[in-house]
């Protein structure tokens, strides 16, 4: 009786793959995605695009920082009008956690290597409140938020943080 009791614990240990969740759970990988939609015409200068996603405000200069910075995409092709980006996919730079984030941007360069001079960056597009403000994303445990779009109006750009180009 033993020998059948330990067998079968066993097996019902071997097939719980996920645990003691309820059967039918759809837990998700935290992450954004969304659509990143470009109006007027790109600056023949831009050599880099790229989603930045950081932790804290950027309130200041210092705040530019490889502590801060949780997400950074692959470059955006140059001249594009939409580009679908999930932060699932393949990045430069991919920390996201569910936790909030505050400063969610489209940012380009001039630079010809990736930077983390905040001098070399122009915020383009931003996930703001209807004031130009930048807007907190908070990503929920279990959670993948769809539709975070931004739109990136080179006629309009948004208000830029401390210490970057055209400041």
């Amino acid at each position: 009786m033993k020998k059948l009791l330990l067998f079968t614990f066993i097996v019902v240990l071997v097939s719980c793959d996920t645990g003691l969740a309820p059967e039918g759970d759809n837990i998700e990988d935290p992450g954004i995605s969304g659509t990143i939609t470009f109006t007027g015409s790109w600056s023949p200068d831009v050599t880099r695009t790229h989603i930045v996603i950081f932790k804290d405000s950027l309130k200041s200069q210092s705040d530019f920082n490889a502590l801060n910075l949780r997400y950074v995409s692959l470059e955006i092709p140059f001249g594009v009008s939409e580009y679908e980006y999930s932060t699932l996919d393949e990045a430069t730079l991919e920390n996201i956690q569910a936790e909030e984030y505050s400063y969610f941007a489209v940012a380009q360069s001039n630079t010809p290597a990736l930077s983390l001079n905040r001098a070399d960056w122009k915020v383009v597009g931003l996930w703001s409140n209807p004031v130009g403000e930048p807007e907190k994303i908070v990503v929920p445990p279990g959670t993948f938020l769809r539709d975070i779009d931004i739109v990136c109006d080179f006629n309009n750009p948004p208000v830029q943080p401390p210490g970057g180009i055209n400041e």
